[in-house]
């Protein structure tokens, strides 16, 4: 793995706000973008202590941003009408966001809804 340890570099690599200073000594217990394994993605929840939406796309990591309310609103609004379809037909399962889906090879995906 190869670590890039100058901080000016990687800040402006970054675009890291001003005044905003990350724990580079952090930096080399994880891999690089597009080296992450399905391992690796897998025990990060057990490393962060939280849960986060974090997806693993093509061996790189997506954190991606807190839902807002308008979001949360119209997955709620989806999650029930498409209950509402499956459940008399018995055609499955609805799930909602959470569920961690493998997609292919080093791809998970923690969609907002899930129909099994």
């Amino acid at each position: 793995m190869t670590v890039v340890r100058d901080p000016s570099l990687m800040r402006s690599r970054l675009k890291l706000p001003k005044g905003f200073e990350p724990t580079w000594e952090l930096l080399p217990l994880f891999p690089e973008q597009g080296e992450w394994s399905e391992e690796d993605y897998l025990s990060l929840e057990e490393k962060l202590d939280t849960h986060r939406l974090i997806e693993l796309v093509d061996g790189r990591i997506e954190v991606l941003p807190v839902p807002t309310e308008e979001h949360q609103s119209i997955v709620f609004f989806l999650t029930q009408a498409l209950y509402a379809f499956v459940k008399p037909r018995r055609l499955g399962k609805v799930l909602f966001s959470g569920f961690r889906v493998r997609m292919r090879a080093r791809n998970f995906r923690e969609p907002d809804v899930v129909f099994l």
